[in-house]
This record gives C-alpha cells, structure tokens and sequence, in this order.
C-alpha cells in the first residue's frame, strides 16, 4: 500500500506521472491520494487559493492522472477541519 496524502497539489503531472510510474512497478494491493477539492466553501476555497501548490486540480482532473495508472476504485469527498479533501484509491495495474 503506498498514501499520498496532500501532495498532489505541489507536483506538475510530469512528476506526478514519474512518481507513479515507480510506485506501481513495487505496490501491488492499492494507492490512496488524499488531496485539495477546490469545489468547495467559500472558506476552504480561500484556503486553497493562498496555499503554496500551484498544480490544486478538480476531481476530474486527478482522475484522468491517477487512471492511467490504475482502476480508480472509489473517490470521495469530506472534510479535515478547515481543508476540503478528495480521497481517492486506485488498484494498480499489473
């Protein structure tokens, strides 16, 4: 199992795409990304837009990265205090 959490918004998809293509070859159960969901309130928005990643991308955004590297088996919004989150599990190809 290999977690990132509250990274993907700080890397350009061709580190995204570097970094996946190397967890896949070594995670064999799932991959869980949990990162920023710009749809959100007006307070949590504003939170996103003053945070220092620059890549802060919509759910169907991270889907087309993160599919290509897997089957996308759940994705779901919540929130953690005053973030709002998009968590996603991929089973890796094989």
């Amino acid at each position: 199992c290999a977690i990132f959490i509250s990274t993907l918004h700080h890397l350009s998809n061709k580190q995204i795409d570097k970094i996946l293509t190397k967890a896949v070859r070594l995670i064999k159960k799932i991959i869980i990304v949990i990162d920023l969901n710009p749809d959100t309130d007006f307070v949590r928005k504003f939170l996103i837009n003053n945070d220092r990643g620059e890549f802060v991308r919509t759910t169907e955004e991270k889907f087309q990265i993160l599919n290509k590297f897997g089957e996308v088996l759940k994705i779901e919004h919540f929130n953690t205090g005053l973030a709002s989150q998009t968590g996603i599990i991929i089973k890796p190809k094989i």
